[in-house]
């Protein structure tokens, strides 16, 4: 196998629907497009994109009110940003609030590449309940599918027939649930937060998730399928990443008294490959989701990937009586910020202007479908723009025919 090193640098996409050269990839919020020093491109030739959020009141159990958006991408692309968004809440017969159920998914011009923030994947989801007998179920969507070809431009078809490409997905977020003390039976607590990218409607090319699972004994337990990297927090990290100490001491009594998971997915790359021929067309499909089911009582789940939390806020004041919301929701969106995972060592970052920022933002982006080539992780800040250095390597590796 042949291998070149290279030297990365940020390009600035004019265009991404109709025919088009370039990256073929997909980033969630934070992420940035990366073209090799030899512009090695491949061709988009179409794109679709979709957004859906959903709240579902569960009463004993049963479907009662519920709410949804959906928005599709145009042809023309003229509808950007996607949004969707479905908010729904549960009171007592005083109207005092009992239960509440919030999703949101956003999908934004992948063109944006001048921006620090360019927003394109991100999903947000929670829910809670204080009632016996009320529960809620929230699902949020982002789905983007991509026609590309691969030329003789792009890779050496002429010595090899089959060629292999290697590209990247980049993930952050976080996951919290919350139960009261002495929770009983919490089987109706059950969560998924999934990425995949698939290929011509079958062929799977990456696939990873968090699942959170309850049992009838009140027990919650996490588990990760596939290479995601989810690291628990405790309330003490909290309060070093900013949570205020009345918080503090909320958020310890659920931890002794009931349960407390804070789970952060910080900024992590993980790579893919699949093999291509010349002047193939092929459909790629990323797909980012949360879906969400609390049980009645005193139980609360939120999900964030592809930003930080903006809701989460909320639904910690209502269902964490004392705890304040932003304190929470800020120390939080700092633990993500603040960790990160490198399963690959080769991608070097270099923060050419950091001053006054966070030094590891929320950052994702699902991987750049270019060449043969792994794409470096790209940080960039919430409020102000780093510039970054990357390298990597190219490999031009064939498969035979």
């Amino acid at each position: 196998m042949n291998k070149k090193t290279l030297n990365w640098r940020v390009v600035f996409m004019q265009s991404v629907f109709g025919s088009y050269r370039g990256p073929v990839g997909y980033a969630f919020a934070f992420g940035l497009f990366f073209l090799c020093s030899d512009t090695a491109v491949a061709e988009i030739l179409r794109t679709a994109a979709s957004v859906s959020a959903t709240s579902q009141e569960l009463m004993g159990g049963e479907p009662a009110s519920v709410t949804s958006s959906t928005d599709e991408l145009l042809p023309d692309a003229s509808n950007l940003p996607l949004r969707a968004s479905a908010e729904l809440t549960s009171t007592d017969l005083d109207g005092a609030l009992i239960a509440m159920g919030l999703s949101f998914s956003g999908f934004d011009d992948p063109t944006r590449l001048d921006q620090p923030n360019p927003e394109e994947f991100a999903i947000e989801a929670a829910c809670y309940s204080d009632d016996a007998g009320v529960s809620y179920f929230v699902e949020s969507v982002a789905t983007e599918t991509r026609v590309v070809r691969f030329g003789d431009d792009e890779l050496d078809f002429a010595t090899e027939s089959i060629q292999e490409v290697q590209s990247s997905v980049f993930l952050s977020g976080a996951i919290v649930v919350w139960t009261g003390e002495g929770a009983g039976d919490l089987s109706a607590m059950d969560g998924v937060v999934s990425v995949s990218v698939t290929r011509d409607g079958g062929e799977v090319l990456f696939e990873t998730s968090v699942l959170i699972r309850g049992d009838a004994d009140g027990n919650i337990s996490t588990v990760t399928d596939g290479v995601v990297v989810a690291n628990a927090v405790s309330v003490s990290e909290l309060v070093g990443f900013g949570l205020d100490a009345a918080s503090g001491a909320v958020l310890e009594s659920i931890e002794n008294s009931g349960t407390l998971v804070v789970l952060i997915l910080g900024a992590q790359e993980h790579t893919y490959t699949y093999a291509v021929e010349q002047d193939v067309e092929y459909e790629l499909s990323a797909k980012l989701s949360a879906s969400l089911s609390n049980a009645p009582g005193e139980t609360g789940m939120a999900a964030a990937l592809g930003r930080p939390f903006s809701n989460i806020a909320a639904f910690v004041e209502a269902g964490l009586l004392g705890a304040g919301g932003e304190s929470v929701q800020g120390s939080i969106n700092k633990a993500i910020s603040e960790q990160s995972v490198d399963p690959d060592p080769d991608p070097v970052l270099e923060d050419e202007s950091a001053e006054g920022s966070l030094t590891s933002p929320m950052c994702g982006a699902m991987g750049v479908e270019v060449l043969g080539i792994m794409m470096p992780f790209a940080l960039v800040s919430c409020r102000q723009r780093f510039g970054w250095v990357c390298r990597g390597s190219r490999s031009g590796r064939g498969l035979g025919a």
